[in-house]
C-alpha cells in the first residue's frame, strides 16, 4: 500500500499520483468525470484549508487547472 498526500511537492512521478487521486476524490461518483470548474473549486477548497483564505488565487489556479487538464490531454470545455 502506498500513501500520496494532495498537497505535498514531489518528483515528477508523484504528480501522475496525485492528479489522478484528485481527480477520482472529485469523481467519487463514476459519472462523466470532471470538468474544469469542478477542480478549481477543489484547489481553492484545499488551499484555503492548507494556507488560508488570503492565499486562495482563483486566477493563478485557473493557469494551473489548464496545465492540468493539457497534461491528461483534455478539453477545459470537457
Amino acid at each position: 500500500m502506498s500513501a500520496v498526500a494532495l498537497t505535498s511537492i514531489g518528483n515528477a512521478d508523484n504528480v501522475e499520483k496525485r492528479l489522478s487521486l484528485i481527480f477520482q476524490i472529485i469523481d467519487s461518483n463514476e459519472k462523466n468525470g470532471i470538468n474544469f470548474q469542478q477542480l478549481v473549486k477543489f484547489i481553492e477548497v484545499v488551499t484555503e484549508l492548507v494556507k488560508g483564505e488570503a492565499a486562495v488565487n482563483t486566477t493563478n489556479i485557473k493557469v494551473i487547472v489548464k496545465q492540468m487538464f493539457e497534461m491528461f490531454k483534455k478539453n477545459v470545455e470537457d
